[in-house]
Parts: C-alpha cells; sequence; structure tokens
C-alpha cells in the first residue's frame, strides 16, 4: 500500500508543479499574441489552477497517509517542518493566485498583470523548495 501512495504521491507532485510552469508560459505567452489569439488561450488558464489545486490535495491526502509513521519522531526532521511550512505557504499562494485569476478574468483584466505574475513564481519556487526539502529529509 505504500508503494502505491508514493505513486500516487508523485502523480500529485507533477499535476500540481507541471500544471503551475504550464500557467506560467502560457501566462507571458498571452502577453506576446494578439489579443484574440490571447482569448483562446485564457479559457483554459482556470483548468490548469485546477489541476493545480487538485494536485495538491493528492499530495496532501497521500502525504498524510505517508507520514503515519513519522509523527512520533517528528520533532527531530526539522527539514520536515520546513516541508510542511512551505506546503502550506505553496497552498496559500495557489489560492490567491486563483482569487486574482478570477478577478481579472472578470473585470477584463489581463493575466499579465503584476501580481498574478508574481505569485505564479512565487508558487513555482515554492514547489521546487517542497521537493528539494522532501529529497533532503527523505534520502
Amino acid at each position: 500500500m505504500k508503494s502505491f501512495m508514493l505513486v500516487l504521491h508523485f502523480f500529485g507532485l507533477v499535476l500540481s508543479l507541471g500544471s503551475m510552469v504550464t500557467f506560467l508560459l502560457m501566462r507571458r505567452s498571452c502577453s506576446k499574441v494578439s489579443s484574440s489569439e490571447a482569448e483562446f488561450l485564457l479559457m483554459s488558464v482556470k483548468k490548469f489552477l485546477r489541476l493545480s489545486h487538485i494536485g495538491l490535495g493528492i499530495m496532501f491526502l497521500t502525504g498524510g497517509y505517508l507520514m503515519t509513521q513519522y509523527w512520533k519522531v517528528l520533532g527531530t526532521m526539522p527539514l520536515l517542518h520546513i516541508k510542511f511550512t512551505v506546503f502550506l505557504l505553496w497552498y496559500i499562494t495557489l489560492i490567491a493566485l486563483t482569487v486574482f485569476t478570477r478577478r481579472a478574468m472578470k473585470s477584463q483584466i489581463r493575466l499579465w498583470d503584476p501580481r498574478i505574475g508574481f505569485l505564479s513564481l512565487m508558487s513555482v519556487i515554492f514547489g521546487v523548495i517542497d521537493v528539494s526539502m522532501a529529497v533532503l529529509q527523505f534520502q
């Protein structure tokens, strides 16, 4: 069962981090194309954010199961505390990014709003830090 959960956990990671990188690249490409092509690209932006939410949800559920053997010794694992904190920051950043993107799409503000760019970049950075903390802890 543990190996199946590890596969699901990795799938959630790939789904979440991959869709955030795709969102970041799509956001940049929207600013470089004509307005009609940008409108077509904007239709699929919400799907990538939704995929990222689903991936983080899968990671949260499977990570909780995979951590059952470590709960008693959690105080001796400082990298795991950092990983949990970065995961929460990653999720909070994703929620804020979703809120700003919905507001931008409703009010016809384009996705190259600096707040959306900053949040999407921070979300990718938090994802990479989260992966590196997990690798350092469980190598």
